[in-house]
């Protein structure tokens, strides 16, 4: 049986289920939110690339990725 990661949340999500693909047998897409926010790109460091339809393993420490320098998040409230 094949299995989906399906992320809509953010680029380190991302970069912890592309690295996920790499352990789990049955994986046959990562599928997440691509071109809908501008800004997402900008949030971390270095920005996710997606080539061919393919999104590169992050060849860094860790998950790959880091957030943005200088960046201000804001904490929602119900």
């Amino acid at each position: 049986m094949g299995v989906t990661y399906h992320n809509p949340c953010c680029p380190i999500s991302t970069a912890m289920c592309a690295h996920l693909t790499t352990v789990h047998p049955d994986v046959t897409l990562v599928e997440f939110i691509y071109g809908e926010n501008v800004n997402r790109a900008a949030v971390i460091s270095p920005p996710q690339t997606v080539t061919a339809g393919r999104l590169p393993l992050p060849t860094s420490p860790g998950l790959g990725v880091a957030l943005a320098p200088g960046l201000a998040f804001v904490r929602e409230t119900a």
